[in-house]
């Protein structure tokens, strides 16, 4: 068995970012989870990173600024932007694949898994 997938997960709201992280390790990934964007460029600048998984709205660096940085950084990462705004997710299709709240942690972790399949 290779290593797990790693996944940074980003997210203000501290009860969702504790939940997802502790859901998404469950499901066997390897969980960095980050408050913030500027948190979470630190992490990549230091971390192997498969996937960022990010909320778009957030104060400071939101998600579709911290996807184009993060993908600029890392030109292969899998970007999932999660959103509860339909006219936010529109925006949000050129940087990554955009999902929309609710959502509960298998999906997000079907769609990791989906991207980071081996074809």
């Amino acid at each position: 068995m290779g290593n797990p997938i790693t996944v940074l997960f980003v997210e203000d709201d501290t009860y969702v970012l504790a939940s997802q992280t502790e859901a998404l390790s469950e499901f066997g990934f390897r969980v960095l989870p980050a408050d913030n964007g500027f948190e979470a460029l630190q992490i990549l600048q230091h971390e192997p990173v498969d996937v960022l998984v990010t909320d778009i709205i957030m104060p400071g660096v939101n998600g579709i600024e911290l996807a184009e940085q993060a993908k600029a950084m890392k030109p292969d990462l899998q970007i999932v932007l999660i959103t509860g705004s339909l006219s936010i997710a529109d925006l949000a299709n050129t940087v990554g694949k955009v999902m929309v709240k609710p959502l509960a942690p298998s999906d997000i972790a079907y769609q990791i898994r989906a991207m980071t399949a081996v074809h």
